[in-house]
C-alpha cells in the first residue's frame, strides 16, 4: 500500500511542476519593428526569448517585410498589448494602423523605444500624409536632430542625480563604451528624467543617451542605443530589460 502511494506521488510531482511553470495571464509586449539599418528584426526577438520570456513576459512581433512596405503584418495583437515597443524608422502605416497606435498611446499604455523610435513615423521624401511627425515629443519628450556620424568613439555614464532611478538598479554603471554612433537631442521636455549621458572621444558635446518620460499615467522609456552591436553590450541589455519592467510598473529583475 505504501509503495503504491509513493508511486502516485512520483507521478503527481512532475505534473504539478508543469502546471506551476505555466504563466497565467502573462504580460504582453507588442514589438513594432520597421527598420533595415540596425537589424532589430533579429536582435529584438532574440532578446525577448532570452530575457523576457523566462521572466513571464509574452511577446508578439509585427515586422515589416521590407523597407518599401508601410502596412505592418500581425498587427491586430496591438489591441491586447500591455506595452508597445517601437523600433521603426520613418514609416507611415495605413490610417487604421496609425489610429490603433495613437489609441494605444492615448489609453496610457507604456511605450519603450530604441534607436530610431524617435523618428519612427516621420515623413520620408515625397510623402504628404499618414505620418506622426510629433511622435518623438508627444511620447518620449525628445527632439531628434540627426547624428554625429560613425567616427568618434562614444562613452556612456550616469546622468547627474540618476543613480537612484529604478531602471539603473542591479548594475554597476561605471562609464562604458557604446559601439553605435551618437544621436543629437538638443532639447528634452520638462517631464523627462535623464538616466544616461554620452560623450565622444576628442569632442566636448554631451548628449542624453537614455531617459524616461512620464505624462499623466503613461510611462515611456527611450534609449538611442539599439544597433546590432549594442546588443552585445551587457549594460545595454540590462538597461532595456529594466526599462521594460519599469514602464510596465513591474519589479526590476534582480
Amino acid at each position: 500500500m505504501r509503495l503504491r502511494f509513493f508511486h502516485l506521488l512520483l507521478a503527481f510531482f512532475p505534473l504539478a511542476a508543469t502546471f506551476a511553470a505555466e504563466p497565467k495571464g502573462a504580460t504582453h509586449v507588442f514589438f513594432l519593428i520597421g527598420e533595415t539599418e540596425y537589424g532589430t528584426a533579429t536582435t529584438l526577438p532574440t532578446f525577448a526569448k532570452a530575457e523576457l520570456e523566462p521572466r513571464g513576459l509574452s511577446s508578439t512581433f509585427s515586422i515589416l517585410p521590407d523597407s518599401g512596405t508601410e502596412e505592418f503584418p500581425n498587427f491586430d495583437a496591438i489591441k491586447d498589448a500591455d506595452l508597445l515597443l517601437v523600433s521603426v524608422r520613418r514609416h507611415a502605416p495605413p490610417k487604421a494602423q496609425m489610429d490603433a497606435i495613437r489609441a494605444c498611446v492615448a489609453a496610457g499604455k507604456p511605450v519603450v523605444g530604441i534607436r530610431t523610435a524617435t523618428h519612427a513615423f516621420g515623413k520620408r521624401k515625397g510623402e504628404t500624409e499618414g505620418a506622426w511627425e510629433t511622435f518623438d515629443m508627444d511620447v518620449f519628450g525628445g527632439h531628434y536632430d540627426n547624428h554625429y556620424g560613425r567616427e568618434p568613439q562614444v562613452f556612456a555614464k550616469l546622468a547627474p542625480r540618476a543613480e537612484a532611478h529604478p531602471i539603473l538598479h542591479g548594475f554597476a554603471w561605471a562609464e562604458f563604451a557604446v559601439p553605435s554612433h551618437l544621436y543629437k537631442y538638443p532639447k528634452l521636455a520638462p517631464t523627462v528624467t535623464r538616466l544616461l549621458d554620452a560623450r565622444m572621444r576628442g569632442r566636448s558635446e554631451i548628449e542624453p543617451l537614455a531617459w524616461t518620460n512620464v505624462v499623466g499615467n503613461r510611462r515611456a522609456f527611450y534609449t538611442s542605443m539599439g544597433a546590432r552591436e549594442d546588443f552585445e553590450v551587457p549594460q545595454f541589455r540590462r538597461l532595456l530589460l529594466n526599462g521594460i519592467h519599469w514602464a510596465l510598473d513591474l519589479p526590476i529583475p534582480k
